[in-house]
């Protein structure tokens, strides 16, 4: 009796191949817009973001620009290595941002200011810390 095999791959080389996959897709599914859904932790700044009409949002189809709650965002880098990103330079206009608009764009930028790594999965980016925190989950506007 013989048996052949071929074109078997062990099981952790199929891991890393998909993982290395993935992080292509996750830096191709980043060029959309995305509005916040959550600020993960944050029960303050969820509470606020519920009653807000206009949500904050980023917009990561050329230079990073968006929404922060109350001021539009812009400038800055989008920088991405792997499953690393970092907004790099964001500025945001100045209007005066009274109650839970104010809090909320202060919660967003903060947590744009802490992302060090994301993921996507479908129509959705989570962001996280430096530790694998999760602090934000957003999701593509363009989904259907």
């Amino acid at each position: 009796m013989s048996i052949a095999i071929a074109g078997c791959k062990s099981p952790k080389q199929t891991a890393a191949i998909k993982t290395q996959d993935q992080v292509i897709a996750d830096k191709n599914n980043l060029k959309r817009e995305w509005v916040l859904k959550t600020l993960e932790g944050n029960a303050e700044g969820n509470k606020a973001l519920q009653s807000l009409n206009n949500k904050p949002y980023l917009n990561l189809t050329e230079n990073i620009k968006g929404f922060g709650g109350c001021n539009t965002i812009g400038g800055g880098k989008l920088e991405i290595n792997g499953a690393n990103i970092s907004f790099d330079k964001i500025f945001s206009t100045r209007k005066a941002c009274m109650g839970n608009e104010g809090n909320v764009e202060m919660f967003f930028l903060a947590m744009l200011n802490n992302a060090k790594r994301f993921k996507t999965e479908g129509h959705f980016l989570m962001l996280f810390d430096e530790n694998e925190k999760k602090l934000a989950t957003l999701v593509a506007t363009d989904w259907d």
